[in-house]
């Protein structure tokens, strides 16, 4: 069942604090995305299993601030697909009005970039899909966002052993030959989970690595996207987070990046803030 919580007041610090709304019935929903679009929230989200078939969901508020299910509007945004193991929806990208976002179709073999035509989008019809890489290279774990007014997609290689920025070479990319693709890491294991961020001069990539216990890594550059994986910086921020450690980033008030992990080996919830003399 998916859920929507919204804290009623800027720093809660109880239960009470939070209003709690159930958007669905359905018994599983995952790879959930949160944004705002035009002021209110919106989510993406798949769901699998026999009753709702495999599909991605666009649910967006009627108002700023939601206070139960009746004030959401779920829709489709892909179509039923029985054959399809999974999609895999990623971080919204907002244009507004239009949002936008990458997903994997198992069924394709795919990585694809969803982009909304209408405000708000209703139906699959709503949204122009377009597919970034080969069924022989795909990649998952996508996270888009822009770059120099183009849209940018960071993901995983064909053997999720590769991180990958796939920028399209025109505003809105029409055919697979509409975006070029650039080696970032090489050196990685079964990256999972990238989450991406612009930073004041650059790009900031956060993803987990989960060869044996797992690593949260972080990867940037400053200036021009790079052609080469030398071009980037990569380190590594936290070990033995776990296969699921999971990872966000973010950005603090002075521009600093702000990574949050999950911790499996102790179940606790961590935050890595680059020091600023790096």
């Amino acid at each position: 069942m998916l859920h929507y919580v919204r804290a009623t007041l800027l720093s809660p610090s109880a239960p009470t604090d939070w209003i709690n709304m159930s958007l669905t019935t359905h018994s599983w929903e995952e790879y959930k995305a949160l944004a705002v679009v035009n002021g209110v929230p919106a989510i993406i989200y798949a769901t699998t299993g026999t009753v709702q078939g495999y599909k991605v969901k666009y649910a967006y508020g009627t108002k700023t601030e939601p206070d139960d299910a009746t004030d959401w509007v779920v829709t489709d945004a892909t179509a039923d697909s029985s054959a399809s193991e999974n999609y895999q929806p990623s971080q919204l990208l907002i244009d507004d009005p239009y949002p936008r976002f990458t997903f994997w179709s198992s069924e394709s073999e795919q990585l694809c970039f969803a982009a909304a035509t209408v405000d708000p989008p209703a139906t699959p019809a709503d949204w122009l899909i377009t597919p970034l890489t080969e069924t022989t290279c795909s990649g998952k774990h996508g996270a888009p966002l822009w770059w120099q007014d183009r849209p940018l997609v960071a993901h995983a290689g064909a053997a999720d052993s590769q991180l990958i920025c796939t920028v399209g070479t025109v505003e809105q990319p029409l055919l697979l030959t509409d975006w070029e693709h650039h080696l970032a890491d090489t050196e990685s294991i079964d990256i999972g989970m990238l989450s991406a961020q612009r930073l004041s001069g650059g790009l900031g990539v956060a993803y987990r690595n989960t060869s044996g216990t797992g690593a949260v890594i972080y990867a940037w550059f400053e200036g021009d996207l790079p052609a080469e994986p030398g071009g980037w910086c990569v380190v590594e921020v936290a070990t033995e987070v776990g296969p699921d450690g999971g990872q966000a980033l973010a950005l603090t008030a002075d521009g600093r990046p702000a990574i949050v992990y999950g911790d499996t080996d102790d179940d606790l919830i961590s935050v890595a803030i680059m020091d600023p003399l790096v």
